[in-house]
């Protein structure tokens, strides 16, 4: 019986040791797994607050083009296709908005304001 009794706590602690080898394993990969969550979200943050920016820019510089403050001449090559970009954007934005059906080719008055851009 205490033979018995000895081989059982035997195996009760190299179970017990079991279980916490495959907790401690399900928590690492668990705070990897959280880890990996965590980044990805945060990169996703970083790209959309990247656009907010973007999109600040743009409108500060289509204030100063509107204002005089700036002209189509001082531009730079990236400000202009920045603009391009941004311009387009917003007209296709506004004609969704507007529910005018999007056309193959392109807006009209998009690519009529992205020929006197350039």
């Amino acid at each position: 019986m205490e033979k018995e009794l000895d081989h059982m706590r035997k195996v009760v602690k190299e179970l017990t040791k079991e279980l916490k080898a495959m907790a401690m394993a399900r928590k690492t990969v668990d705070v990897e797994s959280y880890l990996k969550t965590k980044i990805n979200n945060m990169k996703e943050e970083l790209d959309h607050k990247r656009k907010v920016v973007k999109e600040l820019e743009m409108d500060r510089l289509m204030h100063e083009l509107e204002n005089g403050r700036r002209s189509l001449g001082d531009l730079s090559q990236t400000e202009i296709d920045d603009l391009k970009s941004y311009t387009s954007n917003k007209i296709t934005a506004l004609n969704k908005l507007l529910g005018y059906p999007e056309h193959p080719e392109g807006d009209l008055l998009s690519a009529h304001l992205m020929t006197m851009m350039t």
